[in-house]
């Protein structure tokens, strides 16, 4: 009872439609913020090559209702390790004699020939 009467003189109770519609602009404004927070974080991570913060931040997506956001920004994250990878070998596989008798890593100076 007591309660009740503090709440009512500090303008808590009774609750109109404009409390709740500014509770939900509140809390809408607070996702919108959770969300922006993450992918900013998310995307810093991906450009330092974090890879525990990656996995640690996609897994923060479905939490916050955005599976699809997250599996999208990792999926793209992948694509471009195997990318970077791929280039590498393309890159490495160019760079080998054209007569095809040197092994590549760590076989580099054994030639077939020895075999």
């Amino acid at each position: 009872m007591i309660l009740g009467k503090i709440l009512q003189s500090r303008n808590f109770l009774p609750f109109t439609d404009d409390d709740v519609d500014g509770s939900f602009a509140v809390l809408k404004d607070a996702e919108l913020r959770l969300i922006n927070n993450l992918n900013n974080r998310f995307d810093s991570a991906i450009k330092e090559q974090d890879d525990k913060s990656i996995e640690r931040f996609v897994k923060l997506y479905p939490l916050v209702g955005r599976r699809e956001d997250g599996l999208t920004k990792y999926s793209k994250f992948l694509a471009g390790k195997v990318a970077g990878k791929g280039q590498q070998h393309l890159t490495t596989a160019l760079k080998t004699p054209k007569d095809g008798k040197l092994l590549s890593g760590k076989y580099q100076n054994l030639h077939v020939s020895n075999l």
